[in-house]
């Protein structure tokens, strides 16, 4: 079975709830971000073993 270790920090995106100038949104979505999550979901919704790790510093 395929395997993926990935290293790295993970990040949380805000987006507004709707388009428009920032200073209007009341409200917004939290997304995970960074390039180690996203392939680490994408993968493990694959079907491939997955492991992420990260480091408070």
């Amino acid at each position: 079975m395929e395997e993926l270790l990935t290293i790295g920090e993970t990040m949380a995106t805000f987006t507004p709830g709707y388009p428009g100038p920032l200073r209007y949104a009341d409200n917004f979505h939290m997304r995970i971000a960074g390039a180690e999550s996203n392939t680490a979901i994408g993968t493990a919704k694959l079907g491939i073993e997955t492991e992420c790790r990260t480091e408070k510093v």
